[in-house]
């Protein structure tokens, strides 16, 4: 489903946040999986 489809790439993107400069890319992956909500 597309709420699915937000909630893995929020998931993507909080993984590369948290690997890579951290921090905004984190919160930005997080707010993009609750929005899929």
């Amino acid at each position: 489903t597309i709420v699915t489809r937000l909630v893995d790439e929020g998931r993507v993107h909080a993984v590369f946040g948290m690997g890579g400069s951290g921090g905004s890319q984190l919160i930005s992956g997080v707010m993009r999986a609750t929005a899929g909500f």
